[in-house]
């Protein structure tokens, strides 16, 4: 089994990747920012690349297992830390969908330095992040995974409504696992 690292770790060799991935990702944070095992990752495996994308109010924790299996048969992982998340809450309040679009499309374009094919996973809300990327990506991706994932047509009533919540409600914490 191969010995899979943290992105900090791995950047002991002097890759770029987690300045890259926080530079782009997450532009106004720095690994003190981020909460305990949020961090991003990348382990270098072969020409086959996989992009793991977490849901809303993850972090690249939630993928990491499957992101070191992966790993250890081979497939060289990334998993990102989308804008807004692994900090604190109030952090998601300026955050649009476009700022985690523009960091999956910059972390396929990073991923692609390193590998041929390119393959997305997204748990959830980076199901949904994934499926866009594939409808907008010019061939770059050849396959995805989706976990999860909301698919559906909003069209009723409530959904129409959503977009005023952000007045009444600004956010609420997650509750903590017993």
């Amino acid at each position: 089994k191969k010995s899979a690292k943290y992105v900090s770790d791995y950047d002991n060799n002097n890759s770029g990747i987690a300045k890259f991935l926080l530079k782009y990702c997450n532009p106004n944070w720095s690994m003190s920012n981020i909460t305990p095992d949020s961090e991003p990752f990348f382990f270098k495996g072969g020409e086959t690349g996989a992009l793991l994308i977490h849901g809303f109010t993850g972090t690249p924790n939630e993928m990491r297992e499957l992101g070191e299996f992966l790993y250890n048969k081979g497939i060289t992982t990334m998993g990102l830390l989308l804008p807004g998340h692994g900090t604190n809450v109030k952090d998601l309040l300026n955050i649009r969908w476009l700022d985690w679009d523009n960091a999956v499309k910059n972390s396929i374009a990073k991923l692609k330095n390193h590998c041929d094919k390119i393959f997305l996973i997204g748990l959830s809300m980076g199901g949904t992040l994934a499926l866009h990327q594939v409808v907008s990506n010019d061939g770059k991706v050849k396959a995805v995974v989706i976990m999860n994932t909301p698919v559906f047509k909003l069209n009723n009533f409530f959904a129409k409504l959503a977009p005023l919540f952000k007045y009444i409600i600004k956010y609420t914490n997650k509750r903590k696992k017993s």
